[in-house]
């Protein structure tokens, strides 16, 4: 397996004014963020991604065995699912095919790593992202 990115992100929250606000984006919580606030969510996270965590690519690394890794990072003891971060791993997808790091995004292979790690080195929870080529079981 060959490490292409690999960096780490806060995990994205709703904000807003709404009661809700500062819950992160999870699939679970869907209906209170997706339809208000799905634009604005995105724009920040896709503008702070290419600003500093997804540099343009020097070349296109293929279409055979790509997989993007999402793992979860928690600063407390609460649970979360694996998955929950799917909609945020649809626009990572998004932000790779602009970056030029591969043609299409519907040739990756998205692992929603469980469990998910609990850490006090972080003042909130965080998606660690890797792109990886060449994994032997896909």
């Amino acid at each position: 397996m060959e490490v292409i990115l690999d960096f780490t992100i806060p995990y994205p929250k709703i904000g807003g004014t709404s009661k809700q606000q500062n819950r992160l984006c999870t699939i679970n919580n869907l209906p209170y963020w997706y339809r208000w606030s799905k634009t604005r969510i995105k724009t920040k996270l896709v503008s702070e991604l290419l600003g500093w965590s997804i540099p343009l690519a020097k070349e296109e690394i293929g279409t055979n065995n790509v997989a993007i890794v999402f793992e979860i990072v928690r600063h407390n003891n609460r649970k979360i699912d694996a998955d929950s971060c799917a909609m945020i791993g649809k626009w990572i997808a998004d932000l790779i095919v602009i970056q030029k790091y591969i043609k299409d995004d519907d040739i990756l292979t998205f692992i929603y790593k469980p469990p998910v790690v609990h850490t006090t080195d972080n003042v909130e929870t965080m998606i660690n992202i890797k792109l990886v080529k060449d994994l032997k079981w896909i």
